[in-house]
């Protein structure tokens, strides 16, 4: 895991730099108080969820297939990729039953971005490209964790652009940056989606921004593109 230290930074969508296309659920642009915390540094992945299960406490993914791959979960070849095909309550289990929990949205941007500017990738202002996250036209299906070190956040967390979404703890509220919290905001309390981040393999660049939110329902069965990584309290 990597510590990220107590501090603030701006989380949402900067409308002021250049080529910025801010959606309203990005705005307004707010600052955000954190105390410390930690956050797995890659997503989990195959090997790590097979042993939650193997322990009894997780169920297995909806699929053992991947996009392209049909023997992927159990496959030796693919032990330090991703996780996919989990739903939240799966990932919520795992992260439980590791002495962890999900990272807040405020958590995974703040880890993503750090707390000196409003950079739209973990690794700055650069456009994106394959040489740093795993997006469309790039792979064609998920990489081994920690793949792009050119793409790492301030912090050295690692594939918060791309390689697969992320679920976080929070549901959905398009409107929820008008009135969060300004200090630790846990999200809103009630939802019908959560939200998750990061983009995927299969997703043209711009879904891969660090402040680029989506809903996805909870109880669905899930995605070939969407897995997720774990945070803890100190």
């Amino acid at each position: 895991m990597v510590g990220i230290p107590s501090g603030s930074f701006l989380m949402g969508c900067d409308g002021n730099a250049p080529g910025a296309s801010c959606s309203s659920d990005q705005l307004p642009l707010h600052p955000v108080y954190l105390d410390s915390y930690e956050i797995d540094k890659y997503e989990v992945t195959n090997q790590q969820y097979r042993v939650c299960i193997e322990d009894g406490h997780c169920t297995p993914p909806e699929y053992s297939y991947s996009r392209t791959r049909p023997d992927y979960f159990s496959n030796p070849s693919f032990i330090d990729y991703p996780v996919i095909y989990v739903r939240y309550d799966q990932a919520w289990v795992f992260c439980q039953w590791a002495g962890k929990r999900l990272p807040t949205e405020a958590e995974w941007e703040y880890a993503a971005r750090g707390g000196t500017d409003t950079r739209p990738y973990p690794w700055g202002l650069i456009d994106p490209s394959c040489s740093r996250l795993n997006a469309a036209d790039c792979i064609g299906d998920t990489t081994k964790v920690g793949s792009y070190p050119l793409g790492a956040s301030p912090y050295g967390v690692m594939d918060m652009s791309g390689n697969v979404w992320e679920w976080v703890a929070d549901w959905y509220d398009a409107a929820y940056y008008s009135y969060s919290p300004a200090a630790n905001p846990p999200g809103p309390y009630v939802g019908t989606h959560r939200v998750i981040r990061g983009g995927s393999y299969f997703h043209d660049m711009p879904y891969t921004r660090l402040d680029f939110r989506f809903a996805f329902e909870p109880g669905r069965w899930a995605s070939f593109g969407l897995g997720f990584r774990c945070a803890r309290s100190p």
